[in-house]
């Protein structure tokens, strides 16, 4: 099953040393102070210090980047003690508060960090990641504008992407396959904005159009299922039952568990005429679902990346 990426979703967060790179093997810090600034402290009487707090940051950052989110999230809680007007921990935050599952105490940190400075383009990106998390696709992409109008190329495309995104589950197709187009643009090597683009071209009924994305998709990542699965259907709508079945047959190789595909190979083979695959794949479904393929949902199941 499709999920949005997780590598789609991202922080532009800026280090203000060398620390970043890796805090933990530099003299600024030794044992103790990594403990206080990382694990925190309870004596709330210590004065803001924003040295400290940037340092804090530094580890946050660092943490951030090497997966370790409670970490991360315990020093740039540190940085904010020390520093509550530090905008860039908020926004820090706010990415490993969604990261986490937290969306709203993401929306809530990003949301500060703007106030303190409302131009910061990555605060308003990390506000749209986490409001599209929530299926707030108009929030979404009215921050992702925002961040945008400051910062054009952020993220290399990725912002546009998710625009994209946001602007296609609003069903405003044309906008969409605009920012896709541009991501592209950005990055060539964008797997998810071609495959993101042809679910647009597929529900504007540009049906070549794409199939042409997919091509690109599968030129650039050939053992990408969900793109042979999403190609089988189109070829099926255009009557190329033959192509379609070849995409479904590889798409299965790939992933013998995915009831979606087997449940619409099952279909196209009997449409083929081919009664005992057909009636194989059926027993298939039936095994793992307990359904039939004709129930299977098939939207739920190929979502947008």
């Amino acid at each position: 099953m499709i999920a949005h990426s997780a590598w789609l979703v991202f922080a532009c967060l800026v280090s203000h040393s060398a620390l970043a790179a890796d805090p933990t093997h530099s003299r600024a810090f030794d044992r103790h102070l990594l403990q206080q600034v990382v694990e925190g402290d309870d004596d709330r009487s210590l004065p803001k210090n924003i040295a400290l707090s940037r340092r804090a940051y530094d580890f946050g950052l660092y943490f951030w980047r090497t997966g370790d989110l409670d970490r991360a999230l315990g020093a740039f809680d540190a940085a904010l003690r020390f520093d509550s007007s530090y905008a860039l921990a908020y926004a820090g935050r706010a990415t490993v508060r969604s990261q986490r599952g937290d969306h709203q105490g993401a929306i809530e940190d990003a949301s500060r960090a703007i106030k303190l400075d409302p131009k910061m383009p990555h605060a308003y990106y990390n506000r749209g990641t986490a409001y599209g998390r929530l299926r707030n696709w108009e929030q979404a992409a009215a921050d992702y504008t925002e961040a945008l109008r400051l910062a054009p190329t952020l993220g290399n495309g990725v912002a546009r992407h998710n625009r994209g995104s946001a602007l296609m589950a609003q069903g405003k197709l044309d906008d969409a396959i605009k920012d896709f187009t541009r991501a592209i643009e950005l990055n060539p090597k964008n797997t998810a904005s071609y495959f993101n683009r042809s679910l647009a071209y597929e529900r504007a009924n540009r049906i070549e159009e794409a199939i042409t994305d997919l091509k690109s998709v599968l030129e650039l990542t050939p053992n990408f299922m969900e793109a042979h699965h999403r190609r089988a259907l189109l070829f099926r709508k255009k009557g190329l039952y033959r192509e379609a079945l070849a995409d479904l047959n590889l798409a299965i190789s790939l992933y013998s568990e995915d009831v979606v595909a087997v449940a619409d190979r099952a279909l196209l083979n009997e449409r083929l005429g081919n009664k005992d695959a057909a009636l194989l794949d059926s027993k298939l479904v039936s095994e793992m679902t307990g359904k039939n393929p004709r129930t299977i949902d098939r939207e739920r199941h190929l979502s947008p990346l």
